[in-house]
């Protein structure tokens, strides 16, 4: 039998590169997919998120408001 080289590959050595592949090409199937649905997951909280920062607004000029009329 003759010795694997890059131009010669073993039956194993290209089992174990097609292996490779295939998890290399399922990891990258599921960083897509992920990314997704993170995309998904931040576009349903922006609205409860700009909500929250107008409520602290609010507060905020509430204090602001309530400072000013205090008496020294």
């Amino acid at each position: 039998m003759a010795t694997p080289t890059p131009t010669n590959p073993s039956p194993d050595h290209l089992t174990g590169w097609d292996e490779l592949r295939r998890a290399a090409d399922q990891l990258q199937l599921e960083i897509h997919l992920g990314s997704m649905e993170l995309r998904d997951r931040w576009r349903a909280f922006v609205p409860r998120l700009r909500h929250e920062i107008a409520e602290l607004e609010k507060l905020v000029r509430g204090l602001r408001e309530g400072l000013e009329h205090e008496d020294p």
